[in-house]
């Protein structure tokens, strides 16, 4: 269910916004090494930016392009966002055209 303050957002604005993090992510990763910081400082903080980043796309995404099954399903889309929503904009791409198509 879309919450009503934020209004409903199209695919095409959704997908800057997963490519945004996953770009942040990357260039955090790549920041990171070049400073020098220990593996294990790197792995500790990608993790935490990881979920960070999850956790807002779940609250400024999902909840704007999804209904009420999707919405049952928020943990497993904050835990596996990178593979999550493109899987997910792709389908309701598809569900979009079959919709029309109809």
């Amino acid at each position: 269910m879309v919450n009503k303050k934020q209004k409903p957002i199209s695919l095409k604005k959704a997908w800057p916004y997963y490519i945004a993090c996953v770009v942040f992510l990357a260039a955090l990763f790549i920041l990171l090494l070049n400073l020098g910081v220990s593996d294990g400082a790197v792995f500790t903080i990608l993790t935490i930016f990881y979920f960070v980043l999850g956790l807002k796309l779940n609250f400024n995404v999902l909840r704007r392009v999804t209904d009420d099954y999707l919405s049952r399903i928020k943990i497993r889309m904050t835990i596996f966002w990178p593979v999550s929503y493109p899987i997910l904009f792709l389908s309701l791409a598809a569900d979009q055209k079959h919709t029309k198509g109809s």
